[in-house]
């Protein structure tokens, strides 16, 4: 256990000591054939923190619990390889808050030593995911599914939320994730701060345009979170209310959910995304949904 400072009133937890932050996994004890999947699959992570930590919408970055951290970039490929012969597992699902471009391009490099492999995580759309054959050497690699956040088709909606992404590079990422074979699991946020219905009508626009590189989808309406910079004064909510509505009357998240009903599921290319999208385990069990090498047996 991390040793924790006292905490203030209305002030997010923070570590004493980041070193005592291991990034080293320890299953001692850990039976892999015990849980309910189809294969065991191991959770490890490459980082903790996030590397980007400005979107105003995730509380990670509004109310951080401790500083980013990371694997050198060697190190990952390398724990994974141990971590497969020790516990006869060949799956792995990378639970950063995004997989640091450093680790990806590691795992690229490594990729011959790591192709009997097979593994998924959350990635920003990161500009260096189209430098050369990135992505074509993470497939190898053994990459089978990748989490995205878009957030929003609208340009001027993600300029506003701070997340640092183009619309024209996540468009030509996941053509570039297609054509590798490489799934994509991508999250949409409704109802934030400023989106108008034509800012909506952008995200549902680029969804239907995309829909043949988009395997699954997470659509969800923004709950904001208590220390983020959109929203206004707090001294009114109780201190352990970690999110905070939008607007008074919460007029902006019922439009969203309409938007939702009535636009977005009542496109037949985007309602065809949801319905395979796994209802009970969705993303943790996602990448046993899409055609995969077998998994090798020891």
């Amino acid at each position: 256990m991390c040793d924790l400072f006292e905490n203030p009133a209305g002030q997010p937890y923070v570590v004493s000591n980041p070193a005592q932050l291991a990034l080293a996994p320890d299953f001692d004890g850990l039976d892999p054939a015990g849980y309910m999947s189809p294969h065991p699959v191991l959770p490890i992570s490459a980082s903790r923190g996030c590397y980007w930590a400005h979107c105003l919408f995730c509380p990670e970055a509004a109310s951080p619990t401790h500083p980013f951290r990371s694997f050198s970039g060697q190190a990952l490929p390398q724990l994974l390889l141990e971590l497969a012969e020790r516990w006869k597992v060949r799956h792995f699902h990378l639970t950063d808050d995004a997989i640091p471009p450093a680790a990806l391009q590691a795992m690229a490099v490594q990729a011959e030593q790591l192709q009997d492999l097979s593994w998924h995580g959350f990635v920003r759309f990161e500009p260096a995911l189209l430098q050369g054959d990135l992505i074509d050497r993470l497939a190898l690699g053994g990459c089978r599914l990748l989490q995205l956040g878009l957030e929003s088709g609208s340009q001027a909606v993600l300029d506003r939320l701070r997340k640092g992404t183009r619309v024209a590079t996540a468009s030509a990422i996941l053509r570039k994730l297609r054509q590798a074979g490489i799934a994509t699991y991508v999250y949409v946020l409704l109802g934030t701060p400023g989106e108008t219905r034509e800012d909506a009508r952008l995200t549902r626009d680029f969804l239907e345009s995309h829909a043949d590189c988009i395997d699954f989808l997470n659509l969800a309406i923004m709950n904001m979170p208590r220390h983020s910079a959109l929203a206004g004064a707090t001294e009114n909510i109780p201190p352990l209310d970690l999110y905070l509505p939008v607007d008074e009357n919460a007029t902006v998240r019922r439009a969203a959910r309409r938007f939702l009903q009535q636009e977005l599921l009542a496109s037949p290319a985007i309602k065809a995304i949801v319905n395979r999208t796994p209802p009970l385990f969705t993303s943790n069990h996602a990448f046993f949904f899409r055609p995969q090498p077998p998994f090798h047996r020891f």
